[in-house]
């Protein structure tokens, strides 16, 4: 919660379900004191980079956001989901096939985000980290370790019983 109160700009990937279970980017009420005094937003925007513009554009994320969210695409996204985009958030087009990360924490830091925080999912991470783009990474670690089929942080054959 700390790290959305500090942060700028939220970052999350279409594929991290943006519009549907994600709700509003905010700092949380008890938090939002401590944004005011550093001159922030009520709340970090919503940065959503995605290549097909495959969102649920009528969930809160976008219905309920204090400020509208900024969708970055491609050239080639489908025309129609650009226009649907457009009634509901700020689209900006960089890349040809794939969003251009690098153009895009340029457009945010030329508009002032200096904390930008990432929440997912595990494509946008590695193509962050890919193009050298990530300062930090903060981990929540719980007692049970798992693994399995599904996208995570770690990716290998299922345990056979989860680590505690």
């Amino acid at each position: 919660m700390l790290l959305r109160a500090l942060a700028d700009v939220l970052i999350v990937g279409a594929g991290h379900d943006p519009g549907g279970g994600v709700r509003p980017a905010d700092g949380g009420a008890d938090l939002a004191p401590l944004r005011e005094q550093a001159g922030r937003s009520p709340a970090p925007r919503l940065v959503v980079p995605t290549r097909s513009l495959d969102l649920d554009l009528d969930g809160a994320a976008f219905t309920e956001a204090v400020e509208p969210p900024l969708v970055v695409t491609t050239r080639r996204a489908p025309a129609e989901r650009v226009r649907a985009t457009e009634s509901v958030a700020e689209v900006v087009v960089l890349g040809d096939d794939v969003v251009d990360l690098t153009a895009m924490v340029d457009l945010l830091a030329e508009r002032g985000a200096r904390r930008m925080l990432c929440e997912g999912g595990p494509a946008l991470l590695a193509g962050l980290l890919a193009e050298d783009l990530v300062d930090e990474l903060c981990l929540a670690v719980a007692p049970v370790v798992t693994c399995g089929a599904e996208s995570r942080i770690t990716a290998g054959p299922a345990l056979a019983a989860p680590a505690t």
